[in-house]
């Protein structure tokens, strides 16, 4: 699991990827499926406030990870420890796991609202979550706390937008 970790880059601090996403709203621009396009609105925007929301509430518990060096002091330290602010330094970010937030945000939209395509992705976060894990980058508390912050941000996003945006029916679906 390492390994495959590394392969996909969850094994460093960076970006989502969203080319999965872009190619999905291509797609579905040439196919003029708004109910498509708005639904990828409402992963991006909930992903967006998961990691966002996961980045703020990391920056005060001052958690350690896991794989942070021998010179720091395993535990919850808050925005400060050994007398400096360590709110950016990323030994310091662990709780909760904003790739499991982020993950949450981006696949929980889509069980909401198109239940089949939802099941089937569910995986995604879970797997996010056990390669951060197995990175040695998040203890499982990190993780499940990231990936239960990420739900309820996507479930209230969900909830919010979809009014906002209009209806998401699906134009192949019999009426």
């Amino acid at each position: 699991m390492a390994g495959f970790a590394t392969i996909i880059g969850l094994d460093r601090e960076r970006a989502f990827d969203p080319t999965v996403l872009i190619v999905a709203a291509a797609i579905a621009w040439f196919r003029r499926d708004t109910a498509c396009l708005r639904i990828i609105c409402i992963m991006v925007a909930a992903s967006t406030l998961a990691g966002l929301g996961a980045n703020v509430v990391r920056g005060t518990t001052g958690r350690t990870r896991p794989s942070a060096s021998p010179e720091v002091v395993q535990g919850w330290h808050g925005p400060r420890a050994n007398g400096g602010w360590v709110i950016i330094k990323s030994e310091y970010n662990a709780f909760p796991s904003a790739h499991a937030a982020a993950s949450m945000g981006l696949i929980l939209p889509l069980l909401l609202l198109r239940k089949r395509i939802g099941w089937l992705l569910l995986p995604v976060p879970i797997l996010i979550g056990a390669a951060r894990i197995c990175v040695n980058a998040h203890r499982l508390s990190d993780v499940l706390c990231g990936a239960l912050l990420g739900a309820a941000i996507a479930t209230w996003t969900t909830r919010k937008i979809t009014p906002f945006i209009g209806p998401i029916q699906d134009k192949h679906a019999p009426p």
